[in-house]
């Protein structure tokens, strides 16, 4: 049966190993009073404050309230910052990583930066590639690490927001798993899902018929570079009668398997 994963849904686990992705491409910055500069090492005297909302389907981590998953923005949560007129020149292109100034825990945050543009695409992801075919790339990580109970590892769940100013309203490029997954006193170290199609690696972040935001991976599995696993490592975890959940970050494309 053909499954489209768009929301939290439940899965079974496997346990195997794997080995992580090395990038290829990884920009260079400098952070000072913290505003950061892209590969240029530029600085700008004057900064500028960005105002980044969560869509209800996004999320840097989720906070459990009341039977409600709620989203929140996280402490040192960075977003990247393009100019979107340069996405064309490759390696040359011109963004940001611009660092969370007010709006820890909520919904709607402020980052503050330097770049200013006509017009920006805004990341927030767990790795950067050099764009591909006038797109920004990410990465979308094989190895993900449970580090807290109540939700996703910053820089895990990637999202991208369009605009023509300084206000972001971001939305989500992938979908999650979750595992409630109980036992008897075992240590859980790591869980692995398996797909016949592509689940991490490079990808290109395009925009659908609909504007939407939509992920072309760069490359295949014969290609190698992209897998058709992940693995979320769980710090072995003493496992119980009470549930113990589990978060997998996963693309949201139709699942053969």
């Amino acid at each position: 049966m053909k499954r489209i994963l768009s929301a939290v849904m439940a899965a079974c686990v496997a346990f195997v190993a794997c080995e992580n992705l090395d990038l290829s491409e990884n920009p260079e910055s400098s952070i000072k009073d913290g505003i950061s500069t892209g590969p240029s090492g530029a600085t700008v005297k004057d900064s500028v404050v960005f105002k980044a909302s969560l869509e209800p389907q996004t999320k840097t981590y989720m906070e459990y309230l009341n039977g409600v998953y709620k989203l929140r923005w996280a402490e040192n949560d960075k977003i990247m910052v393009w100019d979107a007129s340069t996405l064309a020149d490759g390696a040359s292109a011109k963004y940001e990583y611009c660092t969370l100034l007010d709006g820890e825990g909520t919904s709607s945050a402020e980052f503050v930066g330097t770049i200013e543009a006509q017009e920006y695409v805004a990341l927030y992801a767990a790795g950067y590639y050099v764009p591909y075919n006038q797109c920004p790339a990410i990465d979308i990580p094989v190895k993900q690490y449970r580090t807290r109970e109540d939700g996703i590892d910053d820089y895990t769940y990637p999202m991208v927001a369009v605009s023509s100013t300084r206000d972001f309203n971001f939305e989500n490029i992938c979908s999650v798993i979750k595992l409630s997954i109980t036992g008897n006193g075992e240590a859980l170290s790591y869980i692995t899902v398996f797909s016949e199609e592509i689940m991490a690696g490079p990808a290109a972040v395009e925009l659908d018929e609909y504007n939407k935001p939509v992920l072309q991976f760069l490359g295949s599995d014969e290609e190698g570079g992209v897998y058709s696993w992940i693995d979320l490592y769980c710090d072995d975890v003493i496992l119980s009668e009470t549930p113990t959940d589990c978060y997998i970050v996963v693309p949201a494309q139709t699942y053969e398997s």
